[in-house]
């Protein structure tokens, strides 16, 4: 409460009241005058003053109609929540003044003006750091897993194959590309060498058997398994080689063939039959949940994980920052998660507010509230003395002046 105009009010009303004691016996029409002027400004000030010390307390002890703010706390508590929560703070009006700004040209300025994206990968890698400090690994895995699992096969759900075929056909010169090269790495592994190379010499010895024409044959070919692994090795390599390229008619041929191909394997009407036995096959002998659960614990274990996460946001960054449409799909979504979330917390805001209003007791409430709005009261009370005054004057005057004309 500023003081110095509570005084100001009291020095006011004080002045009033020695105003009209000192000019009680004053003649005459000016003295008269400027006694019904103080009269009515002490008159006027003391209602204000009972009015506004009513608000707050008992003056004079007077209990009717007085302490209005403690009789009516929970009412006025309930009006400001009220206020507060569906006004103010109410979806609309918040939405109002959010729909007005682009969220992505304001994320995309911190991003690029304010060195945002490294101080966001850099945020990350210090999460992910630490959580991977902090986390058991092994549990994490054993916990992980069967979602990781149940992901890979649900990729292979009939429609999702269908739609990947789509997405593949559509940049199939990419797919062709990624295809050759893993193909390339494969064929270097020495573990699948030396498969082949058993199931050559398996063929070999299969074929042969125990005719003496066709072990001459093989013999004066030198058709051993090495011999033909690397006839093999060498003609694949060509081949991907020439698919990596991506030129000339025979890589065409190719391209047309698999696109073809494609557009067969996904419009094919037994394609969820034959993908229940795929993936059959593939869980029970390919990829185990134990296998995954290994694979998940070394990439925690290598930071390929980490790594993985910081690459696939920095490559979103990149994409947002270039995206014209991606940024303004992410300013209406950012918008309406915002709005859903303020629809869904209104309870909790009001709740937040009612707490902290209960937390007052009647006198703290009081002393909160006369603390807010005193300074406006004492001036009320001013005004009023001088309004009192200045009417108290002009009635005096009009009855004067009515005395002598009737």
């Amino acid at each position: 409460m500023n003081f110095t105009k509570q005084k100001i009010a009291t020095t006011a009303l004080a002045i009033s009241f020695f105003g009209a004691g000192a000019t009680y016996f004053s003649g005459g029409f000016l003295g008269t005058l400027i006694h019904h002027g103080f009269l009515a400004s002490l008159i006027g000030g003391l209602a204000d003053w009972f009015a506004v010390v009513a608000l707050f307390r008992k003056p004079l002890g007077i209990s009717y109609r007085t302490e209005i703010l403690k009789r009516n706390k929970q009412r006025i508590m309930n009006e400001i929540v009220n206020f507060v929560v569906h006004d103010i703070l109410s979806s609309k009006n918040i939405m109002r003044v959010l729909n007005k700004e682009d969220m992505a040209a304001l994320f995309l300025g911190y991003l690029k003006e304010r060195g945002g994206k490294s101080r966001i990968m850099a945020a990350l890698d210090e999460i992910l750091t630490a959580w991977l400090k902090s986390v058991d690994r092994k549990k994490l895995t054993v916990k992980l897993a069967p979602y990781f699992y149940d992901s890979i096969f649900h990729l292979l759900d009939k429609d999702n194959v269908a739609n990947l075929a789509n997405v593949i056909i559509e940049r199939d010169k990419d797919a062709l590309y990624v295809i050759a090269s893993f193909l390339e790495d494969l064929l270097n592994l020495p573990e699948v060498n030396e498969t082949l190379k058993a199931k050559l010499k398996e063929g070999i010895e299969e074929y042969t058997g125990d005719s003496f024409g066709r072990n001459a044959l093989v013999e004066f070919l030198n058709l051993d398994e090495d011999t033909l692994l690397n006839q093999i090795n060498s003609a694949m390599s060509k081949k991907l080689a020439e698919i990596k390229n991506g030129q000339g008619e025979e890589y065409e041929n190719i391209r047309a063939a698999f696109a073809n191909s494609l557009r067969n394997f996904a419009e094919d009407e037994h394609l969820s039959e034959k993908f229940s036995s795929v993936k059959k096959y593939i869980k029970n002998n390919l990829l185990t949940e134990e296998k995954i659960r290994d694979i998940f614990e070394k990439s925690i274990d290598n930071d390929s994980l980490k790594e993985s996460v910081k690459n696939f946001l920095g490559t979103k960054l990149d994409e947002f920052e270039a995206n014209e449409e991606l940024r303004q799909k992410f300013d209406a979504w950012l918008k309406k998660f915002i709005a859903g979330e303020i629809e869904k917390r209104q309870e909790i805001i009001e709740n937040i507010v009612k707490e902290r209003l209960e937390e007052l007791s009647d006198e703290k409430f009081t002393d909160f509230v006369e603390e807010k709005v005193s300074d406006d009261l004492q001036m009320i009370r001013v005004n009023g003395g001088f309004v009192g005054g200045v009417v108290g004057m002009i009635l005096y005057l009009l009855t004067y002046a009515a005395e002598r004309m009737f």
